[in-house]
């Protein structure tokens, strides 16, 4: 038989559900505050932080490719290209269009935790260099992030777990 839907042993159709509704409140909000320019006087600076950082996805193509100039991203998309959410991975992938300094590899702290005037001015992602505590920081979260999934998937397939 095929099973009803609280017989799946999985949890991603409730995460799935989750993260469209929030995808789909986030386009929404976003329209109602384009159609109502009064909103944005309301809003918080997170929020704003956040729609601006969100609308760059739509605003730079993904079809629209760098280049040859030497610096060795000749064909790359220039889209924004890992997410709204969270601009985390757009950092680490260098196709980020604003300079967070430190992002986190969680949804909406960056939009808490940096100013607006980080969000104020896009930039062209190759300019955007970094130091050596922010290449220490984003390996510290990188190896973080994989290690939980190493750990995660080796408890979840060890013998005496699920």
């Amino acid at each position: 038989s095929a099973g009803k839907l609280d017989e799946f042993e999985s949890i991603i159709f409730v995460t799935a559900v989750i993260r469209e509704f929030v995808e789909f409140a986030t386009r929404m909000l976003g329209w109602l505050a384009e159609q109502r320019p009064t909103v944005y006087y309301y809003s918080p600076t997170w929020y704003l932080n956040y729609l601006k950082f969100f609308k760059m996805h739509f605003t730079q193509s993904p079809f629209e490719y760098y280049e040859d100039d030497g610096l060795g991203r000749k064909g790359m998309s220039k889209a924004v290209v890992a997410g709204g959410h969270c601009p985390f991975w757009d950092v680490c992938m260098g196709t980020c269009p604003f300079e967070i300094k430190y992002s986190l590899p969680f949804i909406w702290l960056d939009y808490f935790f940096n100013s607006p005037e980080t969000f104020e001015t896009p930039l062209d992602p190759r300019t955007i260099k970094w130091n050596w505590k922010q290449k220490l920081w984003y390996s510290f979260w990188i190896i973080w992030v994989l290690a939980v999934a190493f750990f995660s998937l080796a408890i979840y397939y060890a013998p005496w777990s699920s």
